[in-house]
């Protein structure tokens, strides 16, 4: 579409000065009235047009011409604007042939040269130009196409199925965005679960890693360093007896210090008082630590069946755990006082001692029958009366020393010293053998009752129940005693010591 030139309208028009305003005094004359004129005059191409009075007096009067108030179209209510004489050109042609093509004139007066115009819209057309009035008496010029352009080009829209078709088409193509976004939405939302699900299982991995990793640094550590002990061991145990935890004994009273005791729990450990002194009370706890844990964990099946397999486990474990506790008692008493009278375990929210009824609640659930009962009672009292009688004798010995003293300062002191050291040397043997009985009925009561007496299973429970805190056989054997009214042990003790006559010096 080629856009509208003004020389294409007003190349009829000689644009000179004198030209042109003497153009405008033909057109109008403020003096002399306006001429009408005829309609040949107006339509000049012969189209068939008729001019209304409108025109006729449009034509008659331009819109530059002064206005008259009171007076032609400004009277009838028209608006004049004194701008509008630029295009009163234009507007009077289109206002004489509205429709038809326009002709142009070369300045010289030279034939009129059609232009082509068509309304069939083809390709290689040229378009038409279509003129209006504005309401303010400007030219208004619409260029288009035949056909759809046009309708274009004049704001038309299309109507019927091809409207409906391209609506249907437009939902549907909406419809399918949305819900490919909300798909993709869903997709991003799972995808985002799955990232947190494998980020949590990795945390969780990880820190499961971490602790199998200190675990198995520990159990090298501690492997290491019962390799080194065994090692030691090996190295400083002295010629003698080896003895099993588990088996081939019944009572400590023949044990040297140069036995050997073999524990099977965990690594094979080689247990000699020296290796006790190197180990000390913490290692002692730790190691009591282990027996215990592992006596708890099979307790239950054994009290269900003492033969099962779980049974012959509490019998092994507690054989050897007895076994060191003998083994302490026998060689090394001091270590064996402080580990009963401490806790073996370093909780510091746990009570100091034991309280009383922690031992009552033993004796329950000890589930003695009324044989046992008999028998660890009669062993009480007949270990109490021992005691009773060796402690007395102590006494006595004791004096006889102290009488020495004095019998030494009635006499020369060349003849006293050689009397008092042998005095003294014979109450000091007196002395030792009375300390060594008295430990050896130590010894055999509690392996009798531990070993002979109660169960594997039952020596078990009591081993568990105990902790934090050792074993304390006496102290459930006076709740046991209290139970069926037995006497004291305060009471047993000095019936003992009354009943000894012995003389209270020892005469040489």
């Amino acid at each position: 579409m080629e856009p509208l030139r003004g020389s294409d309208i007003d190349a009829d028009i000689d644009w000179s000065d004198a030209g042109f305003y003497g153009f405008l005094e033909s057109l109008a004359d403020e003096d002399a009235p306006p001429r009408k004129k005829h309609h040949s005059e107006l339509d000049p191409r012969g189209t068939g047009w008729q001019p209304t009075s409108v025109d006729v007096q449009a034509a008659a009067s331009p819109p530059w011409a002064k206005a008259q108030p009171g007076s032609g179209p400004q009277a009838d209510g028209a608006a004049v604007r004194s701008d509008a004489a630029a295009g009163f050109l234009p507007g009077l042609i289109a206002s004489i042939q509205p429709t038809a093509p326009l002709h142009s004139r070369s300045c010289e007066g030279a034939a009129p040269r059609a232009q082509e115009s068509s309304s069939s819209g083809g390709s290689g057309e040229q378009p038409a130009l279509e003129q209006a009035h504005n309401p303010n008496g400007t030219l208004r010029r619409i260029s288009s196409n035949s056909g759809d352009e046009g309708a274009k080009s004049m704001g038309v829209h299309k109507s019927g199925p091809d409207r409906d078709k391209n609506r249907a088409a437009q939902k549907a193509f909406r419809l399918r965005k949305k819900e490919q976004e909300k798909a993709k939405e869903a997709l991003v939302e799972e995808l985002a679960a799955r990232l947190r699900a494998v980020q949590l299982e990795k945390a969780r991995l990880e820190l499961q890693n971490n602790l199998l990793e200190s675990a198995l640094l520990a159990r090298m550590k501690l492997s290491a360093q019962q390799d080194g002990l065994q090692a030691s061991t090996v190295a400083k145990a002295p010629s003698g007896r080896v003895i099993t935890g588990a088996h081939n004994w019944k009572c400590n009273v023949d044990w040297e210090a140069t036995d050997v005791l073999i524990l099977e729990q965990g690594v094979q450990q080689r247990i000699t008082p020296e290796v006790l002194q190197e180990m000390g009370i913490p290692g002692i706890k730790k190691l009591w630590k282990c027996y215990v844990n592992s006596i708890a964990a099979c307790l239950a099946g054994a009290w269900k069946d003492e033969s099962g397999e779980a049974g012959q486990r509490v019998q092994v474990l507690v054989s050897e755990a007895t076994a060191l506790m003998a083994y302490m008692g026998r060689n090394t008493p001091s270590l064996i006082h402080q580990f009963v009278a401490s806790r073996p375990d370093d909780d510091s929210l746990a009570l100091a001692a034991p309280a009383p009824a922690l031992w009552k609640s033993i004796v329950k659930n000890l589930r003695l029958s009324e044989e046992q009962a008999a028998e660890l009672l009669r062993q009480r009292r007949a270990f109490l009366e021992q005691i009773g009688s060796l402690l007395q004798e102590r006494r006595r010995i004791q004096a006889s020393i102290k009488e020495m003293d004095r019998a030494a300062d009635a006499v020369a002191l060349r003849d006293a010293m050689a009397l008092r050291f042998c005095q003294l040397t014979e109450a000091t043997k007196q002395l030792q053998a009375n300390v060594k009985a008295l430990h050896d009925h130590k010894c055999i009561f509690f392996s009798y009752c531990w070993r002979e007496v109660l169960r594997p299973v039952q020596a078990a429970n009591m081993l568990v129940q105990s902790f934090p805190f050792g074993p304390d056989l006496l102290a459930v054997l006076s709740c046991l005693s209290k139970e069926a009214g037995e006497p004291p042990a305060r009471d047993i003790l000095r019936a003992a010591a009354k009943s000894e006559h012995a003389p209270t010096s020892i005469e040489v």
